[in-house]
């Protein structure tokens, strides 16, 4: 299913990458720094 903000990366399942996930958390910081 598509994301709602459309991460620059796919993302599985879960909506943002959580600790221990397959995409650095560094990502995640673009991530939110992109939907802000």
């Amino acid at each position: 299913s598509p994301s709602p903000h459309t991460p620059r990366f796919p993302i599985p399942d879960s909506r943002f990458p959580i600790p221990d996930s397959r995409f650095p958390i560094p990502n995640y910081y673009i991530l939110v720094s992109n939907s802000s």
